[in-house]
């Protein structure tokens, strides 16, 4: 079986001990980004986008 990594952005759910112990017995191995890092996070440039081109009134 391949190694598979999932990001996460550091929701309170994410944190809890059953995702913990899920991943665990799944050998998924979690990858948490930093606190504040909308660079990273893909909802934040689609977001970004959203704002800029179809929210502004144009």
């Amino acid at each position: 079986m391949l190694p598979f990594t999932l990001v996460l952005d550091n929701a309170r759910y994410q944190k809890c001990a059953l995702v913990q112990a899920t991943a665990l017995a799944l050998g998924i191995e979690l990858l948490d980004l930093p606190a504040y890092s909308p660079n990273l996070n893909l909802i934040e440039r689609l977001w970004k986008h959203v704002t800029k081109r179809c929210l502004n009134g144009k």
